[in-house]
């Protein structure tokens, strides 16, 4: 980090604070969910905003939520990639994909290797089935950061298989592929989050567990509250962009892991 101005690990605080806070990260550096997805749009003024909300599907439109940050999320993300080579990760990546509905936005993919090679693994003939051939998991997931990657343009239109990747349990994927396909309302549906934790007010002391649709026999949701538990004992008074850079590139102690 001494290589890192001033100004820019100010960004770089306010990047992996969103990343954590309202985008559940700590749960692919610490947990079991192999990946995440982010949106990340320039600044857009009132008229833009106005165009962007209704090019979006109807059920999308009705519950979007512009947030305002104090800050520029896709302004900090260019800084981390203008410092990135400072930074030498293992065993994670931070891959860009496009946005379909706003090109001038960018899909960043937060992805834990181990976890992500896992699932493929386990599900292997279900991704097969959708790719239509083949693949070796060790590959193609370090594919996820070419442009235009056939296998992941292929899965991550998938809803069952985003469900599965996005660490929400097969289960949960296909109940919620089932919801899409009926056009079921989402207000319908009973989602994890158990406490209401307002956004830019997250802090190290409390972390949202990632929401899906859960069962009341569901495994996952209490695997979610174990890591939890376990994420905010890492980061209690620990400075956020510290201890995320750290366990980015495999420098974190495992003393500080709670090993």
């Amino acid at each position: 980090m001494n290589s890192v101005s001033k100004e820019d690990r100010k960004d770089l605080q306010n990047l992996m604070n969103y990343f954590l806070f309202d985008h559940h990260v700590a749960f692919v550096l610490f947990g079991s969910k192999p990946m995440c997805e982010i949106i990340l749009q320039p600044s857009k003024n009132a008229e833009e905003e106005k165009r962007l909300l209704a090019s979006l599907p109807k059920e999308m439109r009705e519950k979007a939520e512009i947030v305002k940050y104090p800050y520029s999320p896709y302004d900090c993300w260019k800084t981390w990639k203008k410092n990135q080579h400072h930074f030498c990760m293992q065993n994670f990546m931070f891959a860009e994909r496009s946005l379909k509905i706003d090109p001038s936005a960018i899909v960043v993919v937060v992805v834990n290797i181990e976890n992500t090679i896992s699932v493929l693994r386990e599900h292997y003939e279900y991704f097969k089935g959708l790719f239509g051939e083949d693949f070796e998991p060790a590959i193609e997931v370090l594919a996820l950061k070419e442009i235009n990657s056939s296998f992941w343009d292929c899965i991550l239109s998938d809803h069952i298989a985003q469900g599965l990747l996005f660490g929400y349990g097969e289960r949960n994927a296909r109940a919620f592929a089932r919801m899409i396909q009926k056009g079921e309302d989402f207000e319908n549906f009973d989602f994890s989050t158990t406490k209401k934790i307002a956004r830019c007010k997250a802090t190290n002391r409390n972390f949202s567990i990632p929401q899906f649709r859960s069962f009341e026999d569901e495994k996952i949701l209490k695997i979610y509250q174990e890591e939890q538990k376990k994420i905010e004992r890492i980061y209690l008074k620990e400075d956020v962009l510290e201890v995320t850079l750290k366990k980015l590139t495999g420098t974190l102690p495992n003393h500080q892991e709670g090993e």
